[in-house]
């Protein structure tokens, strides 16, 4: 009996030194030695300096949307060329600007392609453009498709791609700005 005694007295010394040790912690770790005046005022701000983000891609309420902006290629016909997500999805918005015409009239087609850089007549052509010589402009695609397109909603990692289609232009005197935004089905 005495044994038993013991180990029970021994198991409540052992339980009363861990609880005071834990006791002894938390005071230790709310214990604070910094005195914060009273008419101190934080000048760092935490708002970002501009609205502009620079991600590839924006999830709100599981709609994901993928954007995309590109200068214009140089010295090839392939004035700029996208890979669609890695899902189905929805070409929401294509925008191209010219602010480098060339000096020879041309046409700009739009379309998509099993691979980056070929031909844009390969899968869906969604538009031609005419560019007269020297001009410079913007041209905008949005949700609402041209009778000349079937539709923007998109397989898999497709190629939607903008190109010259003129003799001797060759895009190499173009300059500008293809973007993209795609939706996520």
């Amino acid at each position: 009996m005495k044994k038993t005694m013991d180990t029970i007295t021994n198991k409540v010394i052992i339980g009363v030194l861990t609880l005071g040790l834990v006791i002894v912690s938390v005071l230790s770790v709310l214990k604070t030695d910094k005195v914060v005046p009273v008419n101190s005022v934080n000048t760092s701000l935490g708002a970002p300096g501009s609205p502009n983000m620079y991600v590839p891609f924006l999830g709100i309420n599981d709609v994901v949307s993928y954007y995309q902006s590109f200068d214009f290629n140089v010295a090839t016909t392939t004035l700029c060329a996208v890979k669609s997500p890695s899902a189905t999805s929805t070409l929401e918005y294509f925008s191209l600007t010219v602010d480098t015409g060339t000096s020879t009239a041309s046409t700009i087609d739009v379309g998509t392609s099993l691979t980056n850089n070929t031909s844009t007549s390969s899968a869906l052509f969604i538009q031609s453009y005419a560019v007269a010589s020297g001009a410079q402009g913007s041209v905008v695609l949005p949700g609402a498709l041209p009778s000349t397109a079937t539709s923007t909603i998109l397989a898999p990692s497709t190629w939607v791609v903008a190109k010259t289609n003129g003799a001797g232009v060759g895009g190499y005197t173009y300059g500008g700005q293809c973007k993209y935004k795609f939706t996520l089905h």
